[in-house]
């Protein structure tokens, strides 16, 4: 749900004094311009960051917002694999409605720290390589979690095609470049801001990472652009 608001807002120092500097005719608008752009950017980038201190993982709006798509497609009797589980918090939330879940990643702290936050008799996390994990153990999960997964991947279409052979469905999420039309005015005029983390290689657009899943004829049973992610459940041809 929105909200509601009056008509006449209450005046804001700090915008006042930002709006007046932004006419100031020192410099260029371009340059203005700029500076905006990336200010904004570190803005939400440290606005976000600190989030994570407000909220229990269970309730993060993040969070949240991924669970209530992606419980719809969970059944009960589901095993499930969280690829790339960081300290387990998705898998964890996960946990409470399938039979059974693994998380798997290769930072061995952070599955360290998964062993000591969760546990239970359907949930197990392992340090190693998924894919020789999945070769090793043979078994085929009735879905994968690649949840802000593939922007950190080189090459992403081969990523998946990997994972196809042990899976019946794909649970994907990334960052929704087109969130907003400020990612436009970066590209346009250049700024290095223009990430949604360091380590990302990739910021797709709806388009792009589509046509990736096309190409793997995978199946889009749904999906949702919400709170600047993309999401997707992906039916495999298995």
């Amino acid at each position: 749900m929105g909200i509601r608001l009056k008509r006449k807002k209450e005046k804001h120092l700090l915008l006042s004094i930002f709006y007046r500097l932004s006419r100031l005719p020192l410099v260029s608008n371009k340059w203005k311009y700029k500076l905006f752009l990336d200010l904004a950017w570190i803005f939400e980038r440290l606005a976000h960051s600190l989030s994570m201190n407000e909220y229990e993982p269970i309730k993060h709006p993040g969070r949240v917002g991924t669970w209530q798509f992606l419980s719809q497609f969970l059944v009960e009797d589901s095993l499930v694999l969280d690829l790339g589980c960081s300290s387990g918090d998705l898998t964890n939330i996960i946990a409470n409605k399938v039979r059974r879940i693994d998380g798997i990643d290769h930072n061995f702290n952070s599955i360290n720290q998964a062993k000591k936050l969760y546990g239970g008799n359907n949930i197990s996390f392992v340090y190693g390589d998924a894919l020789e994990y999945l070769q090793k153990i043979n078994i085929k999960y009735d879905m994968i979690i690649m949840s802000h997964l593939l922007e950190h991947i080189d090459n992403p279409e081969q990523f998946l095609t990997e994972y196809i052979p042990f899976t019946s469905y794909f649970y994907v999420e990334v960052p929704d470049f087109e969130k907003t039309y400020h990612n436009i005015y970066r590209k346009d005029i250049g700024c290095k801001l223009i990430h949604t983390d360091d380590d990302h290689v990739s910021e797709f657009d709806r388009i792009e990472v589509e046509s990736i899943f096309d190409k793997l004829n995978l199946l889009i049973v749904a999906k949702e652009f919400r709170f600047g992610v993309m999401r997707f459940i992906l039916k495999t041809s298995n």
